[in-house]
């Protein structure tokens, strides 16, 4: 999971043997306090900690679709997963999270949101 002021990322997946498949849950707060959730499908590969993911499908869950393709390349090492889009520069790091402590996390999201209605 990664979180911050304005977003909740949280990824998880089932292995067998080597494969992985699961999907990425994207959650941002937009400029108007809405919540915008998208949701990614993927299938991969694990071996020792390096990961690579090939998106399948995506589909926001508010409706609407917006069609995600390619692939995602990483690390796994303890708790934290790196991994690097293919069009950003920069990596993004998550941390071993529960469905839970992501629940909370969406929760905490959606109360700032609340919050914040009309200060933009």
């Amino acid at each position: 999971m990664r979180t911050d002021a304005d977003g909740v990322q949280f990824v998880q997946w089932t292995k067998d043997g080597m494969q992985i498949r699961g999907t990425i849950n994207l959650s941002e707060r937009k400029p108007d306090n809405e919540i915008k959730t998208i949701l990614i499908a993927f299938d991969g590969v694990l071996s020792g900690t390096t990961i690579s993911m090939n998106l399948k499908n995506s589909w926001a869950v508010q409706g609407g679709h917006k069609a995600l393709k390619g692939g995602i390349t990483g690390s796994l090492n303890g708790d934290t997963l790196t991994l690097f889009l293919a069009n950003e520069l920069e990596h993004v790091q998550f941390r071993r999270a529960t469905r839970t402590e992501h629940d909370e996390a969406i929760r905490k999201l959606e109360m700032r949101a609340k919050l914040n209605k009309g200060a933009y």
